[in-house]
């Protein structure tokens, strides 16, 4: 991408995020400019992806981590505040206009011609003021060209190579003249001597090879097929989406019907409830009328036999007092027995709503109906590099030496302090992300995932013992931890912890683990066990036997170059296997005092670490071995080590930090 102050080719005017004309543009502090726009369309994006508010965001294009101004405001206003690019602006409104403005005169309000250009301050100059510019000491070095003999990208289709700026882009005053294959980075001669002063494979420009012009057609031969196979992959993509779109349209209308469908069921079973309900109140309102009636006709009953009985009282002779009695008895029995009969009818007394089990569950789903998707499985950048590029070709050409087993070293870049939480395992699982694990008090386990590039924690996770050791899968998502004992768990980690499950149920201590294509390797006391994360429910079945001990740490990697296991032993050796055990070669020397840790970098070199702070590499056949850090920066005892997918980073692991170093190449 072009850059403020590096007018190249056509993509000088274009937003690197939509691809189109740069509308208001607005700079980052590394130079890069966006439409206003869309730069914050992706601060908002990065935002939501995170799940939380963002302290600081990084550039879409060289990753550089920018602070906003008012980090207080939403993260929707913060592009309004970053500086507007009005370099480009000039030079666009230039590209349309043949006249262009002094930059100098229009903040004096002033409107004049310039007929200079200052590259390195990135204006346009009037004679006058390019007489001032001139007699500035700061400004003496400058290099200034008419500005009619610039070449504009959207007038003139060949790019202007004076335009193609050799100062240096952190001491501006400085040019350009080495570059430094350890760090893989131009450099002027104030860089070298702040920056690069212990890089043994630093090199003048001047002195190197001249590109021979068969090397050059040969490039522009490789960049027109690139331009094919991108227009060929573009065009794919476009067809993706739009399938996409129709098939997410056809969801949306499948997923309506249904949920009306589901309402009509609803409504249908209610109406038969409201019609039982009717029922069994009409019930019980004549089962309440036939006694209430049953007590009415006692009642009168009562009141005749009672009006009765005190005029036969009264007036009666003996006889009718005698027959009155025993004719009233056998009456009030036989009442009294057919009332008993009516009282002593079943009624409802109480009522309640009593909802199925089912509609509990319906009740407390989070969602009745889920959008399942298929996510592309995840490919390496330099797969993709691989896949749009001739193979051997010469983009894919290392600018630096062939890194031999002589010729690595490990550089510090950064110590995370990690304020006393003790870390036995981690692992990368992005650029910018790493895990750890370890112990919150004895018996009380926490994974946490922290962003080494603010040091900012990201999630976190409880576990109910100590965790030792840890691997990722990019093409899943998929994490394993192995924990002091016989747990072993397995979760999904993209920005969360989640699904955790127990994947080992015996009671055998967990050692080292790896994962190779969609496998989980785990050392299990004296064995290497292996499971397929896509069936979990499965029991771990033995590989081979090893000669380890799983009371301590001890580490398991793969070497991906080789397809092969390599796992450290109870003498501290470092141990080579085939996938099925058969053993290749088994290292040990005098240096090697007691190795609990592996991981093995892309070209088959073996990192190996020892608690003392030692780390070591083993050749990958196994014959030489060699100390690449005597001692860490802050680490007083090393618990494990990793390497980044890129094999650009090595962590290391220990009791309240971690510590990360470049992996680089020396002198051979």
């Amino acid at each position: 991408m072009a850059t403020v102050g590096q007018i190249n080719e056509h993509d000088v005017f274009t937003c690197p995020i939509c691809l189109e004309t740069l509308k208001s543009p607005n700079s980052l502090p590394c130079l890069h400019t966006f439409c206003e726009t869309c730069i914050g369309e992706f601060i908002v994006s990065t935002e939501q992806r995170a799940e939380q508010k963002l302290s600081n965001y990084p550039c879409p294009v060289c990753r550089t981590v920018v602070t906003p101004n008012n980090p207080e405001d939403e993260a929707s206003q913060w592009a309004a505040s970053l500086p507007h690019n009005f370099t480009i602006s000039s030079l666009m409104e230039n590209s349309k206009s043949v006249k262009q403005e002094c930059h100098l005169c229009k903040r004096r309000d002033k409107i004049s011609e310039a007929t200079q250009w200052c590259r390195d301050c990135d204006e346009a100059l009037c004679d006058e003021c390019l007489q001032l510019h001139g007699f500035m000491k700061l400004f003496v070095d400058h290099k200034v060209i008419r500005i009619d003999e610039m070449n504009f990208p959207s007038i003139v289709e060949e790019p202007d190579l004076s335009m193609i700026s050799d100062s240096c882009p952190v001491h501006t005053s400085k040019v350009l003249e080495a570059f430094c294959f350890d760090h893989q980075q131009l450099c002027c001669l104030l860089c070298i001597t702040l920056h690069h002063r212990k890089c043994e494979q630093v090199q003048a420009i001047e002195e190197m090879e001249k590109p021979k012009s068969d090397k050059l057609s040969m490039l522009l031969s490789e960049i027109n097929d690139i331009k094919v196979k991108v227009e060929k992959v573009m065009k794919e993509k476009k067809g993706e989406k739009e399938k996409l779109d129709t098939s997410l349209t056809e969801i949306e209308k499948e997923a309506s019907q249904f949920i009306l469908s589901i309402k009509d069921k609803l409504d249908s079973l209610l109406a038969v409830f409201i019609k039982r309900l009717v029922i069994t109140r009409e019930e019980s309102e004549n089962a309440f009328q036939n006694k209430v009636k049953t007590f009415e006709k006692l009642s009168n009953y009562f009141e005749k036999l009672h009006c009765k009985t005190k005029t036969v009282e009264k007036h009666g002779t003996l006889n009718q007092m005698f027959i009155h009695f025993e004719k009233s008895k056998a009456e009030l029995k036989s009442l009294l027995t057919e009332a008993s009969s009516v009282w002593n009818t079943s009624s409802i007394s109480e009522a309640k709503l009593v909802k199925s089990a089912k509609l509990d569950q319906v009740e407390n789903i989070d969602g009745l109906i889920e959008l399942e998707s298929f996510k592309t499985t995840p490919v390496e950048i330099n797969a993709y590099v691989e896949q749009l590029l001739p193979s051997r070709s010469s983009l894919l050409s290392k600018t630096h030496p062939y890194r031999s087993f002589d010729s690595f070293v490990l550089k510090h870049t950064q110590t995370i302090d990690l304020d006393g939480f003790d870390v036995y395992g981690g692992v990368f699982v992005s650029d910018e992300v790493i895990v750890f694990g370890g112990k919150v008090v004895e018996s009380v386990g926490k994974l946490k995932a922290i962003n080494f590039l603010n040091k900012r924690i990201v999630a976190e996770s409880t576990f109910s013992t100590k965790l030792k050791r840890l691997a990722f899968d990019f093409e899943s998502a998929t994490l394993c931890v192995s924990c002091y004992g016989s747990k072993l768990y397995r979760l999904n980690f993209v920005n969360l912890f989640k699904s955790k499950i127990n994947i080992k149920n015996d009671d055998h201590n967990n050692g080292g683990i790896c994962i190779l294509d969609g496998i989980l390797y785990v050392i299990v006391e004296e064995t290497v066990k292996k499971i397929n994360l896509e069936n979990p429910q499965q029991s771990l079945e033995i590989c081979f036997e090893t000669n380890t001990d799983c009371s301590k740490l001890n580490g398991l990697d793969i070497d991906f170059k080789n397809n092969r296991l390599l796992y450290t032993s109870k003498q501290s050796e470092v141990v080579c296997t085939s996938l099925d055990g058969r053993e290749i070669f088994k290292f040990k020397d005098e240096c090697m005092k007691l190795i609990v840790s592996v991981s093995v970098h892309s070209e088959g070199i073996i990192f190996a670490g020892e608690p003392s702070g030692l780390i070591h590499l083993i050749s990958e056949d196994g014959e030489r071995r060699r100390t690449v850090l005597k001692s860490c920066d802050k680490l007083k005892y090393i618990c494990d080590i990793c390497l980044d997918k890129s094999c650009s980073s090595l962590a290391v692991f220990g009791p309240g930090y971690i510590e990360i170093y470049d992996v680089c190449t020396g002198s051979g």
